[in-house]
């Protein structure tokens, strides 16, 4: 969910300039993913999930309707 990233942030100081930084997504994308005008593609997803350390995961943005074909499974294609 969108506004998981966003809390997480907070909780941890950090800004989206900090996360553009950590994952090279523009800064005004990730505000469009806080927001929930947009959802990020499947890599910027993982992106987002290894700069917050696992906190942030692929089923926080696509679960309650938000599907994605077989993301989680291209995740674990993409780790190897």
């Amino acid at each position: 969910m969108q506004m998981q990233l966003k809390a997480w942030r907070k909780a941890n100081k950090r800004t989206q300039v900090w996360v553009s930084k950590q994952t090279g997504i523009p800064q005004n994308l990730l505000s469009k993913y806080e927001r929930g005008s947009n959802l990020p593609q499947v890599l910027n997803a993982r992106k987002i999930e290894r700069a917050t350390g696992g906190a942030v995961t692929i089923d926080d943005w696509y679960k309650d309707g938000n599907t994605f074909v077989e993301a989680k499974s291209l995740f674990d294609r993409i780790d190897r």
